[in-house]
């Protein structure tokens, strides 16, 4: 069943559905023809195969930071740091006996990984200001490391003396680079082909959670700082590789191998050919370096003024690079035929009446067994401001509970304190017997407590689709598998398309998030939190901002919920909340004022003065 390319499924007639788009990982006949352009030029230029070479030693650089600056949202000042580190230990490696070049190139893999894994720990936990100095910072260390050490790289003189092996045995690096292009593209189609699965995963889908939004990544159970870490890691495992085939073809390295002038070359290239594509990269340093040759014989001088003019205006008049370029105009010439930047197979949402096998139960999440929270003494200051005091609070599994209060009241920062978004000053929160008050935010979700949000925190560039397939992977433990495509992964998909379509959002299973009208935005919000599969839902005004029907859908999908799931509902609509509620707790201030049935609250005279407005209406 993996192997199925389309995955269409019967729906209603008029209005015609948005067409839903998954990564399925096979290759279209438009990337095969995009790779033999560069056999044809082997053929076609035998005079310029050094320059395509160091065009793909590039195009590998760009590939490896498109992976954490395009689909992971991570910026770097540095990665010719890591790119560095490959070229010296390939080039010491051949220097020193050893020039064998796949084994190499493995070794300058695996140095550049290494480098990147150390340093991936201070990029992430600073934001993208402090990863623009943090990465910058560590580019300068390693350029004057290697100055430094020039008894062992040879210093502003270079590393000489790399001797390297045939190819394979049979192939001599020959001075026309004949064997230098072959090994080159051979190296880049390897690592492409490989970072293309990646994309296409359910990790890198995770990936591109991450960048559209990190904040809500957490609330589905991931661990962002992991991921960030591996896709770091393996980047510059990417970079290390690109580093030893530079040294290993060219039989020199320089200092410039870590120079900042590298990297903001390839930051240049990405920009030109466009990030979070792939592609963008190969076109982008194609361009680049072309340009860069022929300017430079046309005007020796003052070449790089018009290569700055050049990418000035790509970049003003040309967002998203030249793909982006491309596919907007694909999009407007023949609109609904745009792929997936990934490819991908097509994905038709299912009808209202849920036409897939065994759809009608995946439509409504199932609860891992109930669960009580517990909070005791919760408490949170802003230094002398309190949101919180002292805040006791007790469902038992299975509640139907309400948290009201005026605006300001301290209902949101309960919640923060509740799924470890922030950490209380004083007093604890239990799950069941277990105290989860320092837990981090993934670890609560993995235990089965979810949140929505207050305003709208969804993944602006996924499509609907994506997006609780998304939430279903992280729950299902899927979200890391890096090699099997996200359309191969029917379990998942299946049940996204069916709480989709119990969620009247099937027909916008294709739409891009950041499109969606807002009332079908907080509906998209819910299916995420359901998605999860969740114990306990905390649901923070979920109906906020929506016309008083959609508002009433939502309360419809929640009451379906099955009896074990916890439930503390904030919001401000009176009558959603008398009819959802079974007991009622009024936050005034950030303390308890009471709690009670909603008969008690409707029926308390300091709950009407604070909060229903009695005193105001005499």
């Amino acid at each position: 069943m993996a192997e199925r390319a389309e995955r269409l499924v019967e729906v209603e007639p008029a209005p015609a559905p948005a067409v839903a788009r998954l990564p399925d990982g096979r290759w279209r006949p438009l990337e095969l023809a995009f790779w033999l352009l560069p056999v044809a030029c082997f053929f076609l230029f035998p005079g310029y195969l050094v320059l395509w070479s160091q065009v793909f030693v590039t195009a590998l650089l760009a590939l490896s930071l498109d992976l954490v600056l395009g689909y992971a949202g991570l910026v770097s000042l540095g990665h010719a740091a890591f790119f560095g580190v490959g070229a010296y230990t390939a080039g010491l490696l051949a220097a020193h006996g050893w020039g064998e070049p796949l084994t190499g190139l493995v070794a300058a893999a695996a140095a550049g990984a290494a480098a990147g894994f150390g340093v991936s720990f201070l990029v992430v936990r600073g934001q993208d200001l402090a990863r623009l100095m943090v990465t910058l910072g560590v580019g300068l260390l390693f350029f004057e490391g290697a100055n430094e050490a020039a008894s062992i790289t040879g210093g502003v003189d270079g590393l000489s003396g790399v001797r390297m092996w045939r190819l394979l045995g049979l192939f001599p690096f020959d001075l026309e680079g004949r064997t230098a292009f072959v090994y080159a593209l051979a190296v880049l189609l390897g690592c492409f082909a490989a970072a293309r699965r990646l994309v296409a995963s359910p990790f890198g889908l995770s990936l591109r959670g991450i960048r559209e939004n990190a904040r809500r990544m957490p609330a589905l159970g991931a661990p962002v700082g992991r991921r960030l870490v591996a896709i770091f890691t393996v980047s510059a495992g990417m970079a290390g590789i690109a580093g030893g085939v530079l040294a290993q073809t060219t039989q020199f390295v320089g200092l410039d191998a870590l120079g900042f002038t590298r990297s903001a070359e390839v930051i240049i290239v990405l920009v030109l050919g466009g990030t979070g594509r792939l592609y963008g990269a190969l076109v982008g340093a194609g361009l680049f370096m072309l340009a860069q040759d022929w300017l430079s014989g046309i005007d020796p001088v003052y070449w790089q003024f018009w290569l700055g003019l050049l990418l000035v205006v790509v970049v003003l008049f040309g967002r998203g690079g030249v793909l982006g370029g491309l596919q907007r105009i694909q999009r407007r010439l023949l609109p609904g035929s745009a792929a997936d930047r990934t490819g991908g197979c097509r994905v038709a949402p299912p009808g209202p009446s849920g036409a897939r096998s065994g759809a009608g139960s995946s439509a409504r999440p199932c609860a891992r067994g109930p669960v009580p929270l517990r909070t005791v003494g919760l408490t949170k200051a802003f230094g002398a401001l309190v949101a919180n005091a002292e805040i006791g609070l007790s469902l038992p599994g299975g509640a139907r509970h309400a948290l009201i209060g005026p605006n300001g009241a301290g209902k949101t920062t309960l919640i923060d304190l509740l799924t470890g978004v922030q950490a209380p000053t004083a007093g604890d929160v239990f799950l069941g017997d277990e105290r989860v008050t320092h837990l981090p935010q993934h670890e609560r979700a993995r235990r089965g407590m979810t949140r929505t949000y207050q305003i709208s925190a969804l993944f602006p560039g996924l499509t609907v689709l994506e997006s609780v397939v998304l939430a279903v992977c992280e729950r299902r433990g899927r979200a890391t598998a890096w090699w099997t495509p996200v359309a191969s992964r029917e379990e998942e998909v299946d049940e996204a398309l069916a709480l989709l379509d119990a969620l009247h959002l099937g027909r916008e299973a294709g739409e891009e998030t950041r499109f969606l009208p807002y009332g079908k935005q907080r509906l998209l919000e819910v299916a995420l939190a359901l998605a999860t599969r969740p114990r306990i839902l905390l649901l923070d005004e979920p109906a906020a901002g929506i016309p008083a029907g959609e508002s009433a859908e939502v309360l419809e999908v929640v009451s379906r919920l099955p009896e074990d799931v916890t439930i503390l509902l904030i919001e401000h609509d009176m009558e959603l909340v008398f009819r959802f509620a079974r007991r009622i707790t009024v936050l005034v201030g950030g303390r308890v004022l009471t709690e009670g049935t909603p008969a008690e609250i409707a029926g308390d005279r300091s709950v009407r003065e604070v909060y229903l407005g009695e005193a105001q209406r005499g």
